[in-house]
């Protein structure tokens, strides 16, 4: 009401012609005194250089302003309009502290200036002092309530210093003043939509829009809102008048692209990602959307050009750094998927993901040493995930360091013990330890969980094949089988247990087999992987062809597998095997030689170039060639067999001796009959103490073996203990055939004992040995 009765009786300034409310002291446009007052200057010169400072002010010299503004000062010190006028102009200087106190000096002799109490708001507001700045804004609303400027700044600085509603209130009493007012209502419906109020954000936004349908910064918050409230056709309407009014708004077009994609419509939302890039190359959020939407319709070439333009504008983006970390990782291209992963790591040192990858391509590209120093990152930063306990134990497992991978995969399972994968690794770990019962435990366990699990069979059988169980790990092998026929690992498995069994023509048909499914069984782009495996399966047809006896064929699998794998020790050991069983004795050791380059510290090589050399009649080559082996592996029992052997046949029978101890202690297989050996050579050479003690030996090795009996009995100095001997040996005897004959040496020694009796003397000469009369392997 006091505002309707001022109409009519407005006051204009003298200096701009603006017109102010009756009542006014300053004027609301330039802020100079337009009515009498005790503040104004009271001496003509003090005026005249106020007017000059006013006038340079209005020319924009703010420097010859506030010299002139200064004198007016210094001429009335107590002039509160001159002091006021040279606030005004140090602030345009950008002289803020002493701008504020000439302020201060200015309320202080007229306490009812407005424009004094907005400037030093002003002012605390650009000193970062929003506090300050509501609390000077409040002193200019109160000394001028119908103010809306006033009113919205007040506004501005409460939602600054976080009074959001005091805001909201200050910014509706301005609408209540001026209605019309778009500023006020715009910046009213930015607080309600801060506080979460759509709604009554919404009702402010489309009244400001009813004044403008142009306001294009308005309709793209009103786009916002709909799509906050659910209702997404008004909101995609919204923002399409928003890229209407401004067709250069960049951030509407964005906006209009995220609520399409959200609509699940890529098509719009790329069009309009690229509208937005178009009017703003720069736009990082635009490029970086446009390359989600490539990477979903695996358009990898385009999403990785989008992602690149990211980190060109933004080096310091992290999650385009991954992803296109992720994209050169599917792609292959693992040293830019490096760089980009290293990128995020130092990014973000305390991502355990980020380690996890690049953990990951330091594997794929064989540096495991660096591997291992970001799996354990990412353990660090997460042990409870279990996958990076896995990859830790994979890499472990691949530098050889066996228990630190079984920890590891011990961790994963304990984490996650559904994880069939994870037993299995830890299966597969346990079975490189020789640890074969554990591993079968852990493959029972992965049964147990999921019977139709045919690796599982397969390793199951494996871990039984590596203890010597043949039956027990074909069954499971076969099993295998019958839940996926075509794999090709368990043919091969099934093959070589075939192979040990002796059983050469299943093992020959099953290793054919494997060779057939190698190449099903792998990717056709992973060319090179799926020929080394064929090759392998190659090799170990080869094998049983040449345990047939059947060189010709295996020589026909080894040239197969030598054009994929000619650097392989193993193809050319089985060569040589293959040419020596055609008698082709320098093929044979031009190929052991070649074997013997490419693995220069694997001793039973040159065990096989030994025996080649013998053949050759190259003794002292055959020499050097075992006591290289020996010197590889002191421990060897092959090795140290062997040496025995080549004394034995060049006469040199202490040496024999020596050899065949040291094989026996470091655990020949073949202790029995290197035991028989050595008592036939003592009891050639009149040691028939130590003779008896190793007939003993070899018969308590082969209790059921004739000749070690027949022996130790003939080497016997007593006839009744020979007598005993073969006694107790009939007791055991399983070959029926030799029974007789047994039965007819019990009956002589018995009647020589007789004889013995009756001439009061049990003493004999050792018999022959049962070695002269029978075959034995060792002869």
């Amino acid at each position: 009401m006091l505002r309707e009765s001022a109409k009519g009786r407005e006051l204009p300034c003298p200096r701009c012609g603006h017109s102010n409310v009756f009542d006014a002291k300053f004027c609301d446009n330039c802020g100079v005194l337009i009515s009498g007052s005790a503040v104004s200057p009271s001496s003509r010169e003090a005026r005249t250089h106020l007017e000059a400072g006013l006038e340079f002010l209005d020319q924009g010299n703010v420097s010859e302003a506030v010299a002139e503004l200064q004198k007016a000062a210094l001429k009335d010190s107590t002039s509160g309009e001159a002091l006021y006028h040279l606030g005004r102009a140090l602030q345009e200087q950008n002289k803020l502290e002493p701008a504020l106190a000439t302020l201060e000096k200015a309320v202080a002799l007229d306490p009812s200036n407005a424009f004094a109490f907005q400037r030093m708001g002003d002012i605390h507001g650009k000193l970062g002092n929003s506090q300050d700045a509501c609390a000077k804004y409040r002193e200019a609303v109160t000394r001028a309530p119908e103010n809306v400027q006033f009113r919205c700044q007040l506004g501005y600085y409460l939602y600054k210093s976080g009074d959001i509603r005091e805001a909201v209130s200050q910014y509706r009493s301005a609408l209540e003043i001026d209605p019309r007012n778009a500023e006020a209502r715009r910046r009213l419906g930015h607080l309600l939509s801060a506080l979460n109020q759509v709604e009554e954000a919404i009702t402010e936004y489309q009244q400001v829009v009813k004044d403008n349908p142009r306001d294009a910064e308005v309709l793209e918050e009103l786009g916002t809102l709909f799509e906050k409230g659910l209702k997404g056709f008004k909101a995609v309407e919204a923002l399409t008048q928003a890229v209407s009014a401004d067709p250069s708004s960049a951030t509407a077009y964005l906006k209009l692209g995220r609520l399409y994609e959200k609509q699940k419509d890529p098509t719009q939302a790329q069009g309009q990602y690229l509208r937005a890039v178009e009017c703003d190359p720069s736009n990082v959020e635009a490029h970086f959307r446009l390359g989600d939407l490539y990477h979903k319709q695996q358009k990898t070439d385009e999403a990785i050009a989008s992602y690149e333009k990211v980190v060109a504008l933004e080096p310091k983006f992290p999650e385009a750094r991954k992803k296109l970390g992720d994209l050169y990782l599917e792609t292959g291209r693992m040293d830019l998927a490096e760089f980009q992963y290293e990128w995020a790591a130092n990014l973000f040192p305390k991502d355990p993901e980020i380690h996890g990858k690049l953990g990951m391509v330091y594997y794929r590209q064989d540096k495991t040493h660096l591997s291992i120093t970001e799996y354990r990152k990412a353990v660090a930063l997460d042990p409870y995930n279990p996958e990076y306990h896995e990859n830790l134990g994979t890499v472990y497992f691949v530098e050889k360091d066996l228990d630190l991978a079984a920890e590891e995969l011990k961790k994963a399972v304990a984490l996650d013990g559904q994880n069939l994968d994870y037993r299995k690794a830890l299966g597969v770990t346990f079975e490189a330890q020789g640890r074969y019962d554990l591993a079968a435990k852990e493959y029972q366990n992965v049964l147990e969980l999921n019977p139709s699990d045919s690796l599982a069979y397969g390793l199951l059988g494996r871990s039984y094949f590596s203890q010597g169980l043949l039956n027990t790990a074909i069954y499971q092998f076969h099993r295998s089988l019958e839940l996926d026929p075509q794999s090709h690992m368990i043919h091969s498995l099934l093959g070589k247990a075939y192979l040990k069994q002796g059983k050469l023509d299943q093992a020959v048909e099953t290793l054919k087999k494997t060779v057939q499914l190698v190449p099903r069984g792998l990717p056709r782009e992973d060319a090179a992987k799926r020929d080394e495996f064929r090759a392998k399966a190659q090799l170990d047809l080869a094998e049983a062809y040449l345990a047939q006896g059947h060189p010709d064929l295996a020589l026909e699998s080894l040239n197969e597998a030598s054009r994929h794998l000619p650097k392989n020790p193993r193809t050319h050991r089985l060569l040589c095997l293959a040419y020596e069983k055609r008698e082709e004795n320098q093929k044979a050791i031009a190929h052991i030689k070649t074997a013997i380059r490419n693995d220069q510290g694997h001793g039973p090589y040159y065990l096989d170039l030994a025996r080649l050399l013998v053949q050759e009649k190259e003794p002292d080559l055959a020499l050097q060639a075992l006591q290289k082996a020996i010197a590889l592996d002191p421990q060897s029992a092959a090795a140290r067999e062997a040496l025995g052997d080549f004394y034995f046949s060049r006469g040199a029978m202490d040496g024999a001796m020596a050899e065949y101890r040291a094989a026996i202690i470091a655990g020949s297989p073949n202790a029995d009959k290197l035991h028989w050996t050595l008592g036939n050579l003592e009891r050639d050479l009149g040691d028939l103490e130590r003779a008896v003690s190793d007939y003993r030996e070899a018969l308590a090795l082969l209790p059921h073996n004739w000749t070690y009996a027949m022996d130790l009995a003939a080497c016997l100095q007593s006839d009744e203990e020979a007598l005993k001997v073969l006694e107790d040996f009939q007791a055991r005897l399983t070959d029926e055939e030799a029974r007789p004959r047994l039965e007819e040496e019990i009956q002589r020694i018995k009647e020589k004992v007789d004889a013995g009796n009756d001439e009061g003397n049990s003493a004999r000469t050792p018999n022959v040995r049962a070695g002269d009369n029978v075959d034995d392997e060792k002869a």
